[in-house]
């Protein structure tokens, strides 16, 4: 285990990826439940 404050690149980029992935499920989502409320009405 490393002490460094710094993390390294790869991690940082590789946290990063998976973040950005989410974010995106989560916003496609967000869009199809919103096309099924309005849908409704």
């Amino acid at each position: 285990m490393l002490h460094d404050s710094v993390p390294p690149f790869r991690m940082v980029l590789f946290y990063y990826c998976i973040i950005k992935a989410d974010t995106s499920l989560i916003g496609k989502q967000v869009e199809r439940e919103v096309k099924m409320a309005q849908s409704m009405r």
